[in-house]
């Protein structure tokens, strides 16, 4: 994820998130804030208003909403919905209305966190 101040991305396997400076070079990484661990991260977006970041954090089946000011990150669940291991996420440049992929739904949010539609699925094996 592209925000106003940095490149966000998870290390899935290290079981962070990963923030650099627009010209590349490391700033810092978070792996747990306030007992919140990561696991197997797999999805970041960024807002586009305020630069918050969403994570999908996979294997606790939640996402997470982390503030835009890396100094001090704020942490905090979004979304009231069960999630199936969430691994991809999209936010909209013009609505910020947010879309959700898990293992058996795709969810589609208000910014606010509202549900709009969900649709149900089941993922092809290859």
């Amino acid at each position: 994820a592209i925000c106003r101040s940095f490149i966000v991305i998870s290390d899935e396997l290290n079981h962070r998130i990963v923030y650099f400076r627009h010209d590349g070079t490391y700033f810092f990484s978070i792996s747990s804030y306030e007992g919140l661990n990561f696991s197997y991260p797999s999805g970041v977006a960024a807002f586009p208003i305020d630069g918050r970041i969403l994570v999908a954090d996979t294997n606790n089946n939640r996402l997470l909403l982390l503030a835009s000011n890396a100094t001090s990150v704020a942490c905090q669940s979004w979304g009231a919905q069960s999630f199936n291991h969430p691994t991809c996420l999209a936010i909209d440049d013009k609505t910020s209305d947010v879309v959700v992929v898990d293992l058996s739904a795709i969810w589609w949010f208000t910014q606010d966190c509202k549900l709009k539609r969900s649709w149900t699925h089941k993922p092809q094996s290859v």
